[in-house]
């Protein structure tokens, strides 16, 4: 060991008595056309005609403070091998630069002269991986090159030092997603949100572009290109080459023959077959039907097929549209199939060449193979098949392995469970409901806790889902309360050293079977004797590798929780985790609407108020508040000489007259936005000027989209706007301009 790190502290000063190094261009491609839009300038170095990893060779530098020393020999050896190949005036040329070089810009700028290549060719690629001393103002470090025309990268970004610090400091003109990020991005649900989130940012910013280094297959090209990335590099669209090299491609696009349904529809058939397992078909014959159908229709599945493994293999239980070319598959540990079942993770296979034997018969493309485990065993394999190659997108992964659980799930009540220990029942059925029905996340977190506690006997409890700063916890009767997300994932805090934050921190159930006996309830004993609990359950909810959130039951009864109990709540928590992401995927495209529109609403309010003509600036707001709420009518109501309220823009709609009436007057005396989602589909908003209700503005739609405005209105943002939005109507009537 001491004889290696003595070379790897000489190598760069043995390298550098006879430096040699060679120079390769790795393309830089517009995804979209295929064609190359820059290359990258990479440093090969040699040691007595034997390669040296770059690597070794920086990092022994960056031992002795070489670095910049480094980029004097290198950059002006690329600059010479990109004349030699009259780089092409039109494209980039991306070249690694030390940010210590930087203190020196007339070490590159001498280097360029003495060439034909030009400032505003260049890209200087400032790595993220490189810890950078904060003394060191890179913003006026870079003004000089910036002046000549040459532009900004931070390269391997998400892999290193700062993150969104660096990207924000730095105000770059690239960014290069790191090749860790974009490795099987098509089955990563992580993945997939933080470059989505980064493409976002980038739009936003305006001059950003997103680059994904590391591109090699083409499930991870096309993802990429739905995400908005419009460059790409990687071994798919080219290697490293002494000559400009690019490899021609086509993003294939291929479209999917069926079409997986919206949220929404996901959820509808979600609850459909909910209600049938709990309602007892689960329990005898019909489970397998039940859930193959399921599948298919969330995913707008071409093939859907359930395994079952037995003794000598794997057999055929039930498929959809039709059976497979064979009942059984024989036991063979290189089957895509087996390996998912031992395995216990899902297998995603992108291209006819990936498949498993059989798929081919079906005409399938590309396919996924999802495990139905629970904490004992691996039940079955679900095989979902569609007609198309590239098919498979992160949030496909997360509904299959969420029916996978919920399959799991009936397995465990299907397997003659003792008569002590009651079925989900109708708690867990309502809390499927309420996931489609409400808006706000604590009802349905009240749901799953009770159909938790009818599981388990438990007589207390709780759920916790983890915010950024907190984890909001809420039990069977709706009372909610948070901790400190920081205390609970600190060691040396009694939350953190606690049985919530054990779990939390460790990702693992933990069954405390008698509290008197265990050291970690110390600080919180004597008040959990007081409340009658004698035992106490803390399972984790995971997704992808990341905690959720925990469920926590307490029992009345020292043992109480026999292993039967720990396992349906276990495969409960599961599903439970499934609920809380679905419901978080189906309110947070409403959520980012609301963001949209609010912004043109804050720029309408000003001008609004100033309008000389009053019917035009009435008439902005009823167009906005329709399409804020999806509604179909609206209209304003006042008093009139006797009290009464009265409609002053036409007549109120005749069969929501007194609806309409009734929840206006209702609005008034609370000074606050009110609905009557359902049945009525009306929604009203008070006209305050003074904090004194001089009419209301009514709104009246399909009851759908009124429950889904109430939802919005709940949170503060939007209800600052609807109430905005008759402020101005308020003051338009106060100045005399309007009525």
């Amino acid at each position: 060991m001491e004889e290696t790190l003595w070379e790897l502290s000489r190598l760069y000063q043995v390298w550098r008595e006879a430096p040699a190094l060679d120079v390769v261009f790795q393309p830089l491609v517009h995804i979209p056309s295929g064609q190359a839009f820059g290359f990258e300038a990479l440093s090969r170095p040699r040691l007595d005609e034997r390669p040296v990893p770059i690597g070794l060779l920086l990092e022994s530098a960056a031992g002795t403070g070489s670095l910049s020393t480094f980029d004097e020999i290198a950059l002006p050896a690329i600059f010479r091998a990109a004349e030699r190949l009259r780089f092409p005036s039109h494209l980039r040329l991306f070249v690694n630069v030390s940010p210590l070089t930087l203190l020196n810009p007339d070490l590159l700028f001498q280097a360029l002269a003495s060439v034909d290549l030009k400032p505003e060719q260049m890209v200087i690629e400032i790595s993220e991986r490189e810890s950078i001393p904060e003394s060191l103002p890179l913003v006026e470090l870079l003004a000089p090159f910036r002046r000549v025309g040459m532009a900004v990268a931070l390269d391997d970004f998400g892999a290193g030092y700062s993150g969104l610090n660096r990207l924000v400091g730095l105000d770059p003109d690239f960014a290069k997603i790191d090749l860790n990020l974009v490795r099987n991005i098509d089955q990563s649900t992580v993945k997939y949100a933080l470059v989505e989130s980064t493409v976002r940012f980038a739009r936003q910013a305006g001059h950003l572009e997103i680059l994904a280094e590391g591109i090699e297959t083409p499930a991870e090209l096309v993802t990429l290109h739905e995400l908005g990335v419009a460059l790409g590099q990687g071994f798919l669209l080219g290697k490293p080459a002494p000559h400009l090299v690019v490899v021609p491609h086509q993003i294939p696009l291929a479209k999917k023959t069926r079409r997986a349904p919206d949220a929404q529809a996901q959820l509808q058939a979600f609850l459909t077959t909910s209600h049938r397992l709990v309602d007892g078909i689960a329990a005898g014959e019909g489970m397998a039907s039940h859930m193959v159908h399921l599948t298919a229709r969330l995913l707008g599945a071409d093939h859907v097929i359930l395994w079952t493994p037995t003794s000598d293999g794997l057999e055929f239980r039930y498929a959809w549209p039709k059976e497979p070319p064979t009942e059984r598959i024989p036991f063979d540990m290189g089957h895509p199939v087996y390996q998912a079942l031992v395995d216990r993770h899902t297998k995603i296979l992108q291209s006819p060449s990936d498949l498993s034997p059989g798929a081919e018969g079906h005409g399938m493309q590309s396919m996924m193979i999802i495990p139905v485990v629970d904490h004992q065993k691996s039940r079955a394999v679900l095989s979902v098949g569609f007609s198309t190659p590239l098919h498979i997108r992160p949030e496909d992964i997360a509904v299959a392995e969420g029916v996978a659980r919920l399959m799991a799930l009936t397995w465990v009540s299907d397997e003659s469970p003792r008569e002590d220990v009651p079925a989900f029942g109708e708690p867990l059925f309502e809390a499927i409901s309420t996931l489609v029905a409400q808006g706000d996340l604590d009802p349905l977190l009240a749901k799953v806790m009770e159909a938790a506690l009818s599981v388990s006997g438990g007589h207390l409890g709780y759920i916790g889902i983890l915010t950024d700063e907190a984890l909001h916890c809420v039990t069977a009767d709706e009372e909610s309360f948070d901790f400190d997300r920081e205390d609970l994932f600190d060691p040396t805090t009694d939350d953190g050293r606690g049985p919530v934050g054990q779990v939390l921190q460790r990702q693992a159930s933990m069954v405390i079977q008698d509290i008197d006996i265990e050291p970690t309830l110390d600080p919180w004993r004597k008040e959990m004797l007081e409340d009658g609990i004698q035992a106490a359950l803390g399972i984790p909810l995971l997704s992808s590798g990341r905690v959720l959130g925990i469920l926590k039951v307490y029992h009345s009864r020292k043992n109480g929780f026999e292993p039967a109990r720990v396992r349906r709540l276990e495969a409960l928590a599961s599903l439970a985790t499934t609920i809380i992401e679905k419901w978080q995927e189906t309110h947070a495209e409403a959520r980012q609407a609301i963001r949209d529109k609010s912004q043109r609403v804050i720029a309408l309010l000003p001008e609004l108020i100033k309008s000389p003509s009053g019917a035009a600036g009435h008439r902005a707001v009823q167009n906005t508040l329709l399409e804020l709420m999806e509604g179909d009518q609206t209209g304003v109501l006042r008093p009139d000489a006797d009290g009464q309220l009265a409609a002053v823009d036409g007549a109120l709609p005749r069969r929501r007259a007194t609806a309409i009436t009734r929840v206006a007057k209702e609005a008034m005396a609370k000074k606050c936005v009110v609905f009557d989602a359902s049945p009525a589909g009306v929604a009203a908003i008070p006209l305050l000027i003074g904090g004194q209700a001089i009419g209301a503005i009514w709104v009246t739609g399909q009851p759908d989209a009124m429950r889904k405005a109430e939802t919005l209105s709940h949170s503060l943002t939007p209800h600052l706007l609807l109430l905005s939005l008759a402020g101005s109507v308020a003051c338009l009537m106060e100045d005399g301009r309007l009525l």
